[in-house]
């Protein structure tokens, strides 16, 4: 039982709730309650705590539960914060966030974030126009351009194959790259979708789709930089294998 304790309490207040429940239950003699059911002695059924926050708390905390990452905690962190903050910076966060769910929208060629037609990217004369990077989310451009090494357009899919979720090739935006590719004098398509299941079978479907009409090419994968051969798993190894390379 004090193993079960400790326990509990590590695990926080969600935990001493279950913890209380528990013991309470195992050993608070039971007598009879409605309809013959046993309950603890003392026990009144109408009784119950009050509500803590306000509605309108409340609201704020459950919509920030929705973002990605946050639970329950983090949103009652940040709600509290943002109410403790001076009313100007706390209007102007909602205001930046009704202002870009208002502006920006996809970009007709690439599938890129934008607040025009067609993004900055595709806009840059200085781009490798024969060369298109298949992604699957607008995050995913941010972070290939972080790297200051692909000078090329992009594409963007909205998403991975799933047929156990639902998504098949027509939600994706796999035409509209094929379309690309026959138009627009392509020599290279760069499938950099990510590498996990939904990932490979998406870049093993337009690779079939584009085979004989242009040069298909895959993000390499391996060991990463500053990484340990003791501690790498054998998939990774054996990509690393695979595409090795003359030095």
């Amino acid at each position: 039982m004090r193993l079960e304790i400790v326990g509990f309490l590590a695990a926080g207040h969600d935990g001493s709730e279950r913890l209380a429940s528990q013991v309470h239950g195992a050993c608070t003699p039971l007598t009879g309650g409605r309809n013959g059911a046993s309950q603890p002695v003392g026990s009144d059924p109408d009784r119950h705590n009050g509500r803590v926050f306000s509605p309108a708390i409340e609201n704020l905390v459950a919509q920030l539960t929705r973002l990605p990452g946050v639970g329950s905690r983090t949103a009652h962190r940040l709600a509290f914060h943002l109410l403790r903050t001076d009313k100007d910076e706390a209007l102007a966060l909602a205001g930046a966030l009704q202002e870009a769910r208002e502006r920006v929208r996809f970009c007709v060629a690439c599938g890129n974030w934008t607040e025009d037609e067609t993004c900055e990217i595709c806009r840059d004369a200085r781009r490798d126009q024969a060369v298109i990077c298949v992604v699957e989310q607008p995050a995913d451009v941010m972070s290939l351009e972080r790297t200051h090494e692909y000078r090329g357009l992009y594409h963007v899919l909205g998403g991975a194959l799933s047929p156990l979720d639902g998504v098949d090739p027509e939600d994706l935006r796999i035409d509209e790259l094929l379309r690309r590719v026959d138009a627009d004098g392509v020599s290279e398509v760069v499938l950099a979708t990510n590498p996990n299941t939904t990932g490979e079978a998406t870049a093993s479907f337009i690779a079939d789709r584009l085979r004989g009409r242009v040069r298909v090419t895959r993000l390499a994968s391996g060991l990463p930089v500053g990484g340990d051969l003791e501690y790498a798993d054998e998939v990774t190894l054996g990509r690393a294998l695979s595409g090795r390379r003359e030095v």
